[in-house]
């Protein structure tokens, strides 16, 4: 993840207090009936396995400093989901509160 973000962010890290937003969309399993597809595309049924919303946190917030904002301590508030979707994938948005 930090090499990624590293290639894709040219920006300065904030500075100041921050807020952040974190999307996990973990890629739907082939087996299982069509209606059971259906409720985990549409967020209807989502994901309660491994690994936790707590982790991906701690992944993002440590992969993300230095990069976009300067020490993980800045972070005051976190909104942390996961939902299944066909393109797995991890959305962060953040935004300096002060």
């Amino acid at each position: 993840m930090k090499q990624i973000a590293r290639q894709e962010l040219h920006i300065e890290p904030l500075t100041g207090s921050i807020r952040i937003n974190v999307k996990v969309y973990r890629g739907i399993q082939k087996s299982g009936s069509k209606l059971t597809r259906r409720k985990k595309q549409d967020g209807i049924i989502r994901p309660t396995v491994k690994p936790d919303t707590d982790n991906y946190y701690k992944a993002v917030s440590d992969a993300l400093t230095g990069i976009l904002w300067e020490d993980d301590n800045q972070i005051v508030e976190i909104h942390v989901g996961k939902w299944y979707s066909d393109q797995p994938r991890v959305e962060i948005e953040a935004e300096e509160i002060d």
